[in-house]
């Protein structure tokens, strides 16, 4: 692992150039560019609510969701806003995890809800209908709910309002 600046790509000599570092070769190179987006303007900041990127922050909170999940004598609603391959995948992997935390401390694992919901019409919308179609019998299989055609329009610290006028209740998001 190299942590370090990447201040320009060499594609005819195949080579990384970093900051105050020399190059690396490479064969295949795929980058990760550590983009954060904007959060909107009028966004509220809730204790609820916690971006996935930059990824050092979701990293810390992540901890803190697992312990409030699994230390919660009732049930769970953990939401994934984003349908694409990063949402699909955070919703599966933070599922299969916290499922296990869950049965590791004797608790049943249906005290656990995951949704995913996406403003796309269609689930991971750049990906073949072969993809799609494993994640769908996937998700359906792990019984997260997948809300389609539905933008987050507003949220406050326990439920998150749909484009589809849908008000959808939740621990975490």
């Amino acid at each position: 692992l190299v942590h370090a600046e990447v201040v320009g790509v060499d594609a005819t000599g195949r080579r990384v150039l970093l900051r105050n570092r020399p190059p690396i070769a490479f064969d295949v190179l795929s980058i990760n560019t550590g983009s954060t987006p904007t959060p909107l303007p009028d966004a509220p900041v809730l204790p609820s609510l916690t971006p996935v990127k930059p990824i050092d922050g979701f990293c810390a909170r992540w901890d803190a969701i697992t312990a409030r999940v699994v230390e919660s004598p009732s049930a769970s609603c953990l939401v994934v806003v984003g349908g694409g391959a990063g949402g699909v995948e955070l919703a599966l992997s933070m599922q299969a995890r916290l499922r296990r935390e869950l049965e590791a401390r004797g608790r049943p694992v249906s005290q656990l809800r995951v949704s995913l919901v996406s403003r796309a019409a269609e689930l991971m919308p750049q990906h073949s209908d072969g993809v799609r179609a494993i994640f769908r019998r996937i998700l359906d299989e792990r019984g997260v709910e997948l809300l389609l055609n539905a933008a987050v329009v507003k949220a406050t610290a326990d439920e998150l309002t749909l484009s589809t006028g849908d008000v959808l209740c939740y621990d975490e998001a």
